[in-house]
């Protein structure tokens, strides 16, 4: 297909009121930027949409986020895409957990990615995709250093299964210097801090710890229909390889194996012997510890940014080939 350099606008599905990931858009926006110029990318709120995307004339509108508040109205940018002769492209990056609203999508988008690949058959659209989130070397890259505040970090909200899994690790953990963070964690238990910090100072924790449990969550607020679990890695995966942690990756499934190596780039566990025995060997063997940090940081570089990303929907909505 033959088609003008591409034009891009990114926006949010929803009023950033209620949009707690919007630092994702900015990442999404840089992307674009660095593989069609920043000429060529506009990012914008919800809110400011329709004064500002006409201007920018863009042949690519990426609807990016969540899309189930009760508000959130995708006619606005279908008709938005009709006035400026644009592809509509929606990527969802909270499936498999707000699956109930995927219809909003499907009835206006000319591309749909979900970042979940399970999730994909149930969209009932013909251009569904699968595209997992990824990591920005601006927000997410540190350089590797020696120096370790603990020997394993992990910070993220207190959901049953995660509990469950550090109690079942709690005596494998005894020997090492371990900071969970987050919210509604158990209040009487010294293991956890419900403490909330910063997304800069999360990485930077990453980057100061010798490896963080990758883990994901059992909690559906928009997927009562189908019950669907998530297989795909979050974000915080690729963002904290990025910041060259080494990565403890609880096994719930293999998809994990398309985007790192095993025993390279990040280590699996999926019993307290398995952590045990892994934990061990990071912290006790420096050199190995080095070499999966480093090895996870390059394939994130090389794989996983939203540049990478950005090729890819440039691929399947325009038919345009770039370099991320």
């Amino acid at each position: 297909m033959n088609v003008r350099k591409p034009r891009v606008a990114v926006v949010s599905a929803c009023r950033d009121e209620l949009n707690t990931n919007r630092d994702l858009r900015t990442h999404l926006a840089e992307g674009f930027a660095a593989v069609c110029g920043s000429e060529n990318v506009l990012c914008v709120s919800e809110a400011s949409a329709e004064r500002s995307i006409p201007p920018h004339e863009p042949n690519l509108i990426v609807v990016f986020g969540t899309i189930m508040p009760d508000d959130v109205d995708l006619r606005t940018f279908r008709r938005l895409a009709d006035r400026c002769g644009a592809h509509l492209c929606v990527w969802v990056h909270d499936d498999p957990y707000e699956l109930d609203t995927g219809y909003r999508a499907s009835a206006v988008a000319d591309t749909i990615f979900t970042n979940d690949s399970g999730a994909v058959d149930f969209y009932r659209h013909p251009a569904c995709f699968h595209l997992p989130l990824a990591a920005s070397p601006t927000a997410h890259f540190r350089e590797l250093g020696e120096r370790f505040v603990c020997d394993l970090f992990f910070c993220g909200y207190g959901y049953a299964n995660r509990i469950a899994l550090f109690n079942d690790l709690r005596g494998d953990l005894q020997p090492y210097r371990t900071l969970v963070l987050g919210d509604a964690w158990p209040g009487d238990d010294a293991l956890f801090s419900n403490r909330r910090i910063s997304k800069e100072l999360l990485v930077d924790f990453y980057a100061l710890s010798r490896c963080t449990i990758s883990i994901g969550r059992n909690y559906d607020i928009g997927n009562a229909r189908y019950e669907l679990a998530s297989s795909t890695p979050g974000p915080r995966t690729f963002e904290a390889a990025m910041s060259g942690c080494a990565q403890l990756h609880f096994v719930t499934g293999f998809e994990i194996c398309d985007y790192f190596e095993p025993d390279s780039e990040i280590l699996l566990f999926d019993s307290p012997a398995d952590f045990s025995a892994q934990i061990r060997t990071l912290v006790e063997n420096p050199p190995r510890l080095a070499s999966i940090r480093k090895a996870a940081q390059a394939r994130a570089l090389r794989d996983h940014t939203y540049a990478n990303r950005a090729a890819t929907i440039l691929a399947k909505t325009l038919g345009v080939t770039v370099r991320p």
